[in-house]
């Protein structure tokens, strides 16, 4: 598996997978979404960030739990074996599973995700390495740009290609203005809870 490596200083990298997925892997997780029906995304409020609410000015898509212990096990065990590379540049001391599901997300016109963290309050508090894969050719739609503060490029928008970032990055999904853009998100945890 070969990785693109941006010029950061430690723990400031976005690494980029290409490859990690096949088109066919791609177009059918996709394909499966489509038999479900998918649920519209919300955020964390309140003090203790347990609350979640619609706020479609704030992030609007929708997404797809996928299950960890389905026919999906190759695609977990496939992120992990990306996580565990990346590690070896972010130096966490991170698990090898995922205590949270993959998620599949859909961004039609005028989907986005205004600038946030991947980390909070409780079990996302552990959050140490994002992970997002295109699964959309980027034919497919126009905007819907991952980008970040600290990084000098946005995210790969290549089909299958696995883009790893530290979860306390602030990032964001810029609107989607033609199309339909699909990824996955999915995030690797520190062995140690620190309740952050």
């Amino acid at each position: 598996m070969s990785i693109v490596v941006s010029p950061q200083p430690p723990h400031q990298h976005l690494m980029t997978f290409p490859g990690v997925l096949s088109i066919g892997e791609c177009v059918d997780l996709v394909e499966d979404a489509a038999k479900h029906e998918l649920e519209e995304a919300k955020i964390r409020v309140g003090h203790d960030y347990s609350k979640q609410v619609i706020d479609r000015s704030y992030r609007w898509a929708h997404l797809l739990k996928i299950p960890q212990l389905t026919e999906y096990s190759w695609l977990y065990q496939r992120l992990i074996a990306c996580a565990d590379q990346a590690n070896e540049v972010f130096n966490f001391n991170i698990e090898k599973e995922f205590s949270e599901p993959i998620l599949l997300l859909r961004y039609g016109i005028g989907g986005h995700y205004k600038e946030h963290t991947d980390v909070n309050k409780g079990v996302i508090g552990g959050r140490r390495i994002s992970i997002v894969v295109q699964l959309s050719p980027p034919e497919d739609y126009e905007g819907g740009s991952l980008i970040f503060r600290k990084a000098v490029q946005v995210a790969s928008t290549e089909q299958g290609s696995a883009t790893l970032f530290p979860s306390s990055w602030i990032h964001q999904v810029q609107p989607v203005t033609r199309g339909t853009r699909f990824a996955l998100v999915a995030w690797i945890n520190s062995r140690i809870f620190d309740g952050v």
